[in-house]
């Protein structure tokens, strides 16, 4: 009787504890990304680049020659999403698609100069936005920080890392 009457007490202080904006991880995690993204928006505005066009191009920076469906899948993004993004990137001249001789089964996406030429300007304003939204943190405590985030999103994934996400 009296584990239940403590379960109870507790259960009722995890309610309030999510209720509250101030600590519900859910809705920090949500308002985190929130700002980020907008503030993210605002630093690739001056080079014509959508959020969109930049999580492609992050990846595509790391792993060029990747196929559609590899790279869909990477960023957790369904391929009719994908493809729509990488036609507009393809018409802007960021990338180009070509068969890979040594592999037949789609089309692998390759950077263009102008694609890779990016990557210096664009590294910078969204260095320092980094750097913003850190700021008061120590070197540990952005590693803290990085590996709880980590930690969070791999017990999610029911405790496995999935790639293009913990190993950021």
């Amino acid at each position: 009787m009296r584990r239940q009457r403590g379960h109870s007490q507790r259960a009722a202080k995890d309610i309030e504890e999510l209720v509250n904006l101030n600590s519900s991880l859910g809705y920090l995690f949500k308002e985190a990304h929130a700002v980020y993204t907008t503030a993210l928006r605002w630093k690739l505005k001056p080079y014509g680049i959508t959020l969109a066009q930049w999580y492609f191009l992050r990846e595509l920076w790391q792993h060029e020659g990747l196929t559609q469906r590899e790279l869909s899948r990477r960023m957790k993004i369904s391929e009719p999403t994908a493809a729509t993004a990488l036609r507009l990137m393809e018409r802007r001249g960021l990338i180009s698609r070509r068969q890979n001789k040594k592999d037949l089964r789609g089309l692998h996406i390759y950077l263009t100069e102008k694609g890779r030429s990016l990557k210096t300007s664009v590294l910078a304003p969204v260095l320092s936005l980094n750097d913003e939204a850190v700021r008061g943190l120590s070197k540990a405590g952005i590693h803290e920080l990085r590996s709880s985030v980590r930690r969070v999103i791999n017990n999610l994934n029911g405790g496995k890392e999935k790639p293009g996400v913990a190993n950021r």
